[in-house]
């Protein structure tokens, strides 16, 4: 997840920091709004994606 993190940092031109959050909360919204099941398990097989979901989920 780390990886893939800084490589949206580096191809968008943000700080990773903002990536970080931004890919966190997208995947805590598939989890949230998604069809129970296949995005639960699309994030738990992502590993440290479920961690990421974690640190930033409910942030505005």
């Amino acid at each position: 997840m780390e990886e893939f993190v800084s490589r949206i940092a580096t191809n968008v031109g943000v700080d990773p920091a903002l990536a970080d959050k931004a890919v966190g909360m997208m995947l805590g919204f598939l989890q949230r709004e998604a069809a129970d099941g296949p995005a639960t398990r699309m994030i738990e097989a992502i590993p440290g994606a479920s961690e990421l979901v974690a640190k930033h989920d409910g942030e505005d």
